[in-house]
């Protein structure tokens, strides 16, 4: 669960503060390709199994065989899920740095005009 300003964010809301930094937007981008493509390996690994155990359970010949593959797709699924979870982690983490960052930077205030010693430019910090 994520929240700004105490309040909790859903995934969406989550996305359109991180795509205000260009930078952390990098960062939903990837989550959203690995996190796509993990749940259709998931799913599709999901089944390869379950197919198998359906048959057993239900009185057929298995074929483990499809099962052994889905293990193997799953063993793919997995560690491109992880790698999504942190790469929004990542977009957060870099999405406060910058906010942090950016609320120390002083506005400078240009004035044109009568200045102690005649006309000129001032530029305050």
């Amino acid at each position: 669960m994520v929240k700004q300003n105490g309040k909790n964010l859903n995934q969406n809301e989550l996305f359109d503060v991180l795509n205000e930094d260009v930078e952390a937007s990098a960062y939903v981008r990837r989550y959203k390709t690995k996190n796509v493509t993990g749940a259709i390996l998931g799913g599709a690994g999901g089944a390869l199994i379950g197919f198998p155990l359906g048959q057993a359970i239900g009185g057929g010949d298995p074929q483990w065989a499809i099962a052994l593959a889905g293990v193997g797709v799953l063993a793919i699924a997995i560690p491109i899920a992880i790698s999504a979870n942190n790469d929004i982690k990542k977009g957060i983490n870099l999405y406060n740095e910058n906010l942090v960052s950016s609320a120390f930077v002083p506005k400078p205030l240009l004035q044109f005009g009568g200045q102690q010693h005649g006309l000129g430019l001032s530029l305050r910090f």
